[in-house]
């Protein structure tokens, strides 16, 4: 039996559900979900998925991929003049900004575009510290990469094309591919994909936006006043949890919206992304192409017990604690949430705490890593 502590780690509630082989999930929880009416954490309440999303995405392709609709390599400007069922919006895109005319499907999808990240540009967060419910057109996201006067953040350098560097613009570029390719709305798609493998707790947020019949099912998330982004909810309430008057956060379940669209736009169960993981993994969701998943480019090695590498919208692990893992992790505004699967001992488990954290992956301290020491 996995005892959990949510106080250890300063969170207000936390999640942890595993599956190993085809059992039943087991499910742990501690602490609450919605601190001001004291409704503790449950496995069955909704959470917003972060950049979990990026698997549903790349799934999506791949399954074209499977039915030889498009290459994977073309660069965008031939993929964009090929495929024109959404009336051809994406080249007119590619010629609108150049910088998208080199770039191939498989680039965005294992982030060595060379794309900077919307989010880290000063254009954006100013924007968004004003409006955090502002509903963002594509032109908007690319607006704020492009140019020679583009700022960003205090510390993020722009990626080199044909190297890994973490960007939220690729992935908002390859849902704008799905419909190029099939003429449906992403959002169309993403449910498609959500009723074909019975993902009935999962949602996709058209344009971002949290819907308001949702949230008796959501778990509330809470952002530590101390977060960079807080400063876009200060008119919020401050809110204390765990009994300690340092912990302070504002509750943001439906205070922002999510953008990217197949970067970060789901909310869903932990249950729903175990269920989820196990079919890709089984090779039930991507058939031909299912090696192309793994096709993963090398990240600089942190030391010489692990090697990571990036793949198509997951992160691959190889590490001398755990053996190989393959996971995800999505740290949004209230939310930080990991989906990980273990090769060697094929358990698939999902952990959620509904606080953000700056930093939420395999090789975070802390949470992440005592988790799977429990599991594992």
């Amino acid at each position: 039996m996995i005892q959990l502590d949510h106080k250890v780690y300063n969170a207000p509630g936390i999640l942890l559900s595993v599956r190993k082989d085809k059992e039943k999930i087991s499910h742990f929880t501690s602490g609450l979900s919605d601190i001001q009416k004291n409704i503790p954490i449950e496995p069955g309440q909704l959470f917003r998925c972060g950049l979990i999303t990026r698997i549903f995405t790349v799934a999506i392709l791949l399954r074209l991929l499977d039915e030889n609709a498009f290459n994977l390599d073309d660069p965008l400007e031939i993929l964009a003049r090929k495929h024109q069922q959404d009336r051809g919006l994406l080249q007119v895109l590619v010629m609108q900004y150049p910088i998208l005319k080199p770039i191939s499907v498989r680039e965005l999808l294992n982030n060595t575009s060379g794309l900077p990240s919307f989010d880290k540009t000063i254009a954006y967060n100013e924007i968004f510290f004003k409006k955090p419910l502002k509903i963002w057109q594509v032109e908007n996201y690319l607006d704020v990469i492009s140019g020679v006067d583009v700022r960003y953040q205090y510390g993020y350098e722009p990626g080199v094309r044909g190297y890994f560097r973490d960007s939220s613009t690729n992935f908002m570029i390859a849902s704008l591919v799905i419909e190029a390719i099939c003429g449906l709305q992403t959002s169309e798609m993403m449910r498609e994909l959500f009723r074909e493998f019975s993902l009935d707790e999962s949602q996709y947020l058209s344009h971002g936006v949290m819907e308001k019949k949702l949230l008796p099912r959501m778990m509330h998330g809470y952002l530590p006043i101390s977060h960079p982004y807080a400063a876009a909810f200060e008119n919020f309430p401050e809110l204390t949890y765990n009994g300690n008057k340092e912990l302070c956060a504002y509750d943001v379940t439906m205070a922002y919206t999510v953008n990217g669209m197949g970067n970060a736009a789901s909310v869903s169960t932990s249950s729903n992304l175990i269920r989820w993981m196990d079919q890709l993994m089984n090779c039930q969701v991507v058939i031909n192409n299912f090696k192309q998943l793994f096709t993963g480019v090398p990240i600089r090695r942190e030391s010489r017990e692990q090697q990571d590498y990036y793949c198509l919208g997951f992160y691959k692990s190889m590490t001398k604690s755990f053996g190989e893992i393959i996971w995800a992790a999505g740290n949004s505004l209230g939310y930080s949430s990991f989906l990980g699967h273990s090769v060697q001992k094929n358990i698939t488990f999902a952990l959620i705490t509904n606080i953000s954290r700056l930093h939420f992956g395999l090789h975070s301290e802390g949470l992440i890593p005592d988790m799977l020491k429990l599991i594992l």
